[in-house]
């Protein structure tokens, strides 16, 4: 082999490396991984998933996704989201004690970055008593119609953004805000799917959530 062909075959080499690299960099699974948990950077999509339909705004970052997958992959991601949840939620309730001769010892766990919210859970007026919601219809629950379906089972409705309101955080204002809205469902066919809204708006602007009414 002549040394002009070793070059061409480098060449080759590195060209697909670099192809590669761009297109797992801008793929929805690491797109996702980016953006909602932005600074744990813990939760994404399933390696092997059916992709329906993914929409992204390359000017503002905002996106839409969903994604077929099975009743395993979303037992598997809802254990995740409920732990996600229950690691914000008691941070959250921690915090309001948190002093700066303590911050270098807490948990690791609690200690993080990312609020996140169960939207099927309400409070009611008295005692703080958390409750499933019962009136939540899949159908038109988003502005985006095709992210869940009509007389769809809806699983989990999780919205997770940033801590903006610690010191303790790595959070760091730049003039927008970031909300994550994650959706999983059953449809009538017994099918599962996840639907992920992220959208980056200012203080001025709709967040686009769900209509939970």
């Amino acid at each position: 082999m002549n040394k002009k062909k070793r070059i061409l075959i480098k060449l080759s080499v590195c060209l697909f490396v670099i192809v590669f690299a761009v297109l797992y960099f801008i793929s929805p699974r690491q797109i996702i991984k980016r953006t909602v948990m932005r600074y744990e950077r813990d939760f994404t999509i399933p390696v092997f998933c059916r992709q329906v339909r993914f929409e992204y705004d390359i000017k503002t970052g905002s996106y839409c996704g969903k994604f077929e997958i099975s009743k395993r992959q979303a037992d598997k991601i809802l254990e995740k989201l409920n732990y996600l949840y229950d690691r914000s939620y008691v941070y959250f309730w921690k915090k309001k004690i948190m002093e700066d001769k303590y911050a270098q010892i807490l948990d690791s766990t609690i200690l993080n970055s990312t609020i996140i919210w169960n939207l099927l859970l309400e409070s009611e007026d008295t005692g703080e008593i958390l409750h499933n919601r019962k009136d939540i219809k899949s159908e038109g629950l988003f502005e985006e119609s095709w992210l869940t379906e009509a007389d769809a089972e809806i699983l989990a409705i999780y919205n997770i953004y940033a801590d903006k309101y610690l010191n303790y955080t790595l959070y760091q204002y730049d003039g927008k805000e970031r909300n994550s809205f994650v959706t999983v469902y059953k449809n009538k066919q017994n099918k599962y799917y996840i639907s992920i809204k992220y959208v980056v708006y200012t203080e001025l602007e709709d967040c686009g959530g769900p209509n939970l009414k």
